[in-house]
Protein backbone atom coordinates (compact mmCIF):
# COMPACT_ATOMS: atom_id res chain seq x y z
CA UNK A 1 0.00 0.00 0.00
CA UNK A 2 1.36 3.09 -0.96
CA UNK A 3 1.71 5.93 1.73
CA UNK A 4 0.17 8.64 1.92
CA UNK A 5 1.31 11.11 4.61
CA UNK A 6 -0.66 14.10 6.04
CA UNK A 7 0.18 17.38 8.07
CA UNK A 8 -1.48 18.25 11.38
CA UNK A 9 -1.53 21.65 9.41
CA UNK A 10 -3.61 19.96 6.92
CA UNK A 11 -6.05 18.78 9.79
CA UNK A 12 -6.76 21.49 11.79
CA UNK A 13 -7.36 23.84 8.85
CA UNK A 14 -10.27 21.84 8.29
CA UNK A 15 -11.50 21.54 12.11
CA UNK A 16 -14.86 22.77 12.99
CA UNK A 17 -15.06 20.71 16.40
CA UNK A 18 -17.79 18.33 14.21
CA UNK A 19 -18.28 14.83 16.00
CA UNK A 20 -16.56 13.01 13.50
CA UNK A 21 -13.48 14.90 13.28
CA UNK A 22 -13.05 14.71 17.49
CA UNK A 23 -13.98 11.16 17.34
CA UNK A 24 -10.49 11.18 14.36
CA UNK A 25 -8.81 13.13 16.87
CA UNK A 26 -9.11 10.77 19.99
CA UNK A 27 -8.37 7.67 17.59
CA UNK A 28 -5.29 9.94 16.88
CA UNK A 29 -4.35 10.74 20.37
CA UNK A 30 -4.48 7.08 21.53
CA UNK A 31 -2.19 5.98 18.63
CA UNK A 32 0.50 8.64 19.47
CA UNK A 33 0.01 7.96 23.45
CA UNK A 34 0.76 4.03 22.65
CA UNK A 35 4.25 4.74 21.40
CA UNK A 36 5.56 8.09 22.39
CA UNK A 37 2.96 9.52 25.72
CA UNK A 38 4.96 11.90 26.44
CA UNK A 39 4.64 14.14 23.49
CA UNK A 40 1.67 15.10 25.29
CA UNK A 41 3.24 16.51 28.24
CA UNK A 42 2.94 20.57 29.23
CA UNK A 43 6.39 20.75 29.37
CA UNK A 44 7.33 19.62 25.81
CA UNK A 45 8.63 22.30 23.92
CA UNK A 46 5.71 22.55 21.36
CA UNK A 47 3.85 22.85 24.12
CA UNK A 48 5.39 26.08 25.37
CA UNK A 49 5.26 27.50 21.65
CA UNK A 50 1.77 27.13 21.21
CA UNK A 51 0.63 28.24 24.36
CA UNK A 52 2.84 31.20 24.17
CA UNK A 53 1.92 31.99 20.56
CA UNK A 54 -2.56 31.68 21.02
CA UNK A 55 -2.05 33.30 24.88
CA UNK A 56 -0.30 36.38 23.65
CA UNK A 57 -3.03 37.02 21.14
CA UNK A 58 -5.93 36.27 22.78
CA UNK A 59 -5.69 36.42 26.65
CA UNK A 60 -3.42 39.64 26.56
CA UNK A 61 -4.71 41.62 28.91
CA UNK A 62 -4.80 38.46 31.35
CA UNK A 63 -0.89 38.30 30.95
CA UNK A 64 -0.73 42.33 31.62
CA UNK A 65 -2.86 42.21 34.53
CA UNK A 66 -1.70 39.60 36.10
CA UNK A 67 2.11 40.20 36.18
CA UNK A 68 1.19 44.02 37.41
CA UNK A 69 0.15 41.70 40.56
CA UNK A 70 2.58 39.04 40.61
CA UNK A 71 5.55 40.21 39.80
CA UNK A 72 8.09 37.85 38.50
CA UNK A 73 10.42 36.33 41.07
CA UNK A 74 13.24 33.53 39.29
CA UNK A 75 14.18 32.22 42.61
CA UNK A 76 11.80 30.42 44.78
CA UNK A 77 10.20 32.07 47.82
CA UNK A 78 7.39 31.40 50.14
CA UNK A 79 4.07 33.76 49.23
CA UNK A 80 2.17 35.38 51.80
CA UNK A 81 -0.13 31.71 52.07
CA UNK A 82 3.16 30.42 53.12
CA UNK A 83 3.64 28.22 49.77
CA UNK A 84 6.57 27.73 47.67
CA UNK A 85 5.94 30.22 44.68
CA UNK A 86 8.20 31.09 41.53
CA UNK A 87 8.09 33.04 38.67
CA UNK A 88 4.45 34.37 37.96
CA UNK A 89 3.03 32.79 41.07
CA UNK A 90 3.15 29.76 39.94
CA UNK A 91 3.37 27.43 43.15
CA UNK A 92 3.39 23.99 40.69
CA UNK A 93 5.84 23.46 37.38
CA UNK A 94 3.37 22.49 33.89
CA UNK A 95 3.67 18.97 34.90
CA UNK A 96 2.10 19.41 38.04
CA UNK A 97 5.46 18.91 39.94
CA UNK A 98 5.26 20.95 43.33
CA UNK A 99 7.90 24.52 43.37
CA UNK A 100 10.41 23.93 46.18
CA UNK A 101 12.72 26.56 47.87
CA UNK A 102 16.38 26.51 46.09
CA UNK A 103 14.56 26.34 42.71
CA UNK A 104 15.46 28.77 39.94
CA UNK A 105 13.81 29.36 36.67
CA UNK A 106 14.83 31.95 33.42
CA UNK A 107 12.89 34.25 32.80
CA UNK A 108 11.61 32.98 29.72
CA UNK A 109 10.90 29.57 31.70
CA UNK A 110 8.84 31.77 33.75
CA UNK A 111 7.16 33.73 30.86
CA UNK A 112 6.24 30.37 29.27
CA UNK A 113 5.15 28.82 32.69
CA UNK A 114 2.60 32.16 32.88
CA UNK A 115 1.18 31.05 29.83
CA UNK A 116 0.56 27.17 30.50
CA UNK A 117 -0.78 28.54 33.56
CA UNK A 118 -2.99 30.63 31.62
CA UNK A 119 -4.02 28.56 28.85
CA UNK A 120 -4.73 25.29 31.50
CA UNK A 121 -6.84 28.34 33.76
CA UNK A 122 -8.68 29.32 30.62
CA UNK A 123 -10.05 25.68 29.71
CA UNK A 124 -10.91 25.09 32.95
CA UNK A 125 -13.17 27.78 32.88
CA UNK A 126 -14.73 27.44 29.55
CA UNK A 127 -15.73 24.11 30.72
CA UNK A 128 -17.26 25.42 33.93
CA UNK A 129 -18.04 29.21 33.34
CA UNK A 130 -21.71 29.58 31.40
CA UNK A 131 -21.71 31.76 28.66
CA UNK A 132 -18.46 31.75 28.25
CA UNK A 133 -17.93 31.90 24.37
CA UNK A 134 -20.18 35.40 24.52
CA UNK A 135 -17.79 36.90 26.66
CA UNK A 136 -15.40 39.40 25.26
CA UNK A 137 -11.38 39.12 25.85
CA UNK A 138 -11.16 41.55 28.08
CA UNK A 139 -13.95 39.78 30.54
CA UNK A 140 -12.70 36.34 30.41
CA UNK A 141 -9.73 38.16 31.23
CA UNK A 142 -10.44 39.44 34.49
CA UNK A 143 -12.19 36.29 34.89
CA UNK A 144 -8.78 34.47 34.22
CA UNK A 145 -6.73 36.85 36.78
CA UNK A 146 -9.37 35.99 39.56
CA UNK A 147 -9.34 32.57 39.00
CA UNK A 148 -5.38 32.47 38.36
CA UNK A 149 -5.43 34.12 42.34
CA UNK A 150 -8.58 32.52 43.47
CA UNK A 151 -8.70 29.00 42.18
CA UNK A 152 -9.87 27.97 38.95
CA UNK A 153 -12.31 25.92 39.94
CA UNK A 154 -13.72 28.78 41.94
CA UNK A 155 -17.14 28.53 39.59
CA UNK A 156 -19.91 26.79 41.67
CA UNK A 157 -18.07 26.19 44.87
CA UNK A 158 -19.52 26.83 48.44
CA UNK A 159 -17.25 29.82 49.27
CA UNK A 160 -17.55 31.78 45.83
CA UNK A 161 -21.80 31.40 45.89
CA UNK A 162 -22.06 35.33 44.69
CA UNK A 163 -19.76 35.21 41.83
CA UNK A 164 -20.57 32.13 40.52
CA UNK A 165 -24.78 33.32 40.75
CA UNK A 166 -23.99 36.40 39.38
CA UNK A 167 -22.58 34.59 36.42
CA UNK A 168 -25.27 31.76 36.07
CA UNK A 169 -27.86 34.29 35.86
CA UNK A 170 -25.52 36.45 32.95
CA UNK A 171 -25.96 39.30 35.37
CA UNK A 172 -22.78 40.76 33.81
CA UNK A 173 -23.03 44.42 35.35
CA UNK A 174 -22.81 43.07 38.60
CA UNK A 175 -19.61 41.33 38.14
CA UNK A 176 -16.87 43.91 39.13
CA UNK A 177 -19.21 44.10 42.69
CA UNK A 178 -19.01 40.74 42.77
CA UNK A 179 -15.31 40.56 42.13
CA UNK A 180 -14.54 42.40 45.13
CA UNK A 181 -16.07 40.33 47.93
CA UNK A 182 -13.23 38.05 47.51
CA UNK A 183 -10.35 40.32 49.09
CA UNK A 184 -9.88 38.73 52.43
CA UNK A 185 -11.54 41.41 54.93
CA UNK A 186 -9.62 42.28 57.73
CA UNK A 187 -6.55 40.68 57.25
CA UNK A 188 -3.28 41.77 55.84
CA UNK A 189 -3.86 40.68 52.41
CA UNK A 190 -7.02 42.54 51.98
CA UNK A 191 -5.49 45.98 50.70
CA UNK A 192 -3.46 44.53 47.72
CA UNK A 193 -6.41 42.20 46.78
CA UNK A 194 -8.86 44.92 46.83
CA UNK A 195 -6.48 46.47 44.48
CA UNK A 196 -6.72 43.70 42.02
CA UNK A 197 -10.21 42.95 42.35
CA UNK A 198 -11.17 46.78 40.87
CA UNK A 199 -8.37 46.42 38.33
CA UNK A 200 -10.09 42.80 37.37
CA UNK A 201 -13.32 44.81 37.20
CA UNK A 202 -12.59 47.51 35.57
CA UNK A 203 -11.32 45.20 32.93
CA UNK A 204 -14.37 43.26 32.91
CA UNK A 205 -16.10 46.33 32.22
CA UNK A 206 -13.71 47.94 29.32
Amino acid sequence: MTRKPIRLTDLFRYYRALPHQNAALQELEAQILKVAPEVFDRNQEWYGTWSSAVQSKDYGPAVQIIKEFEGCHLNAYLCPAGVPTIGYGNTRYPGGTRVKLGDSVSQKRAEEMLLMEIDRTAEKLRESVPYWEQMSVNQKSALISFAFNLGAYFYGSSNFKTISGVLASKEWKHVPSAMLLYRNPGTHFEAGLLRRRKAEGALWSR
